[in-house]
């Protein structure tokens, strides 16, 4: 049975984690691609994505804040409201 296709990515970093797509080989692997480069072929989903949280440890990397958008936080809470008025 052929693998399932992964991938999870990261562009702010080049970063990606993939196997079984057109960017790696249908090996049964994943591999740690930076910038489209491979720089790392694992067996396994947790010892890849441990080896992710290492690049993004050793690259500094750090997501850009959200801004609070004043209409979608009342949305939000006009439906949460809603929602559990509905409930009961």
């Amino acid at each position: 049975m052929a693998p399932q296709p992964y991938r999870q990515a990261l562009p702010g970093l080049g970063l990606s984690l993939e196997r079984a797509t057109d960017s790696v080989p249908d090996d049964g692997h994943f591999h740690l691609c930076r910038a489209g480069e491979e720089i790392g072929r694992y067996r396994s989903l947790k010892a890849a994505q441990a080896a992710w949280q290492e690049v993004i440890r050793e690259s500094g990397w750090k997501p850009q804040p959200r801004e609070a958008d004043p209409a979608e936080i009342r949305r939000r809470e006009q439906t949460e409201r809603w929602a559990r008025n509905r409930a009961g």
